[in-house]
């Protein structure tokens, strides 16, 4: 069977931030200088994800016959949603539209939770459209190649949804 877990031993953050590694690279590739992608190990988001609880996150993990293969974050404080990510091959099920879904109902005393999402992700920002999140006009982060140190192999940026539904 599937489930939803709540990530709360190492070995589960560890799935998540080997997930994160993964799914991170899969949205960012093509708009991320390779050098800045070899930078993003599961390592680094082991830690991220550590700190992040310390600030009030929850991250949940899905499992498919005990193999962990997709995940999302929520922020019961500010009402975000945050690092959805599936495996390559569970992409296509249904299942982006289903951790979406459980974050939503994990928030609700959130009536109009955020996320920000990649504006290349374009199949993703469809798919969140179809279930009721809209784009506020919101830029979050701006990632330009021409500005010092930044590592933009082509500009983008992340803007801001909110669910509307």
């Amino acid at each position: 069977g599937e489930n939803m877990r709540l990530v709360k031993t190492e070995e589960q953050f560890a799935a998540a931030a080997r997930l994160f590694a993964e799914g991170r690279r899969t949205v960012c590739e093509g708009c991320w200088m390779e050098e800045a992608l070899a930078e993003w190990t599961p390592e680094f988001f082991y830690a991220q994800l550590k700190e992040e609880k310390q600030q009030g996150w929850a991250v949940y993990l899905h499992c498919t016959k005990d193999v962990p293969d997709g995940m999302v974050a929520v922020s019961h404080k500010t009402g975000q949603v945050e690092h959805l990510f599936i495996t390559a091959d569970a992409r296509g099920k249904g299942l982006g539209q289903k951790l979406l879904d459980f974050a939503r109902k994990k928030l609700p005393e959130h009536d109009h939770p955020t996320m920000g999402v990649i504006n290349t992700n374009t199949r993703a920002i469809a798919l969140y459209k179809r279930m009721g999140w809209r784009l506020t006009g919101t830029v979050l982060h701006r990632y330009d190649p021409a500005e010092e140190g930044t590592f933009a192999a082509v500009y983008c940026e992340e803007l801001e949804m909110k669910y509307r539904g």
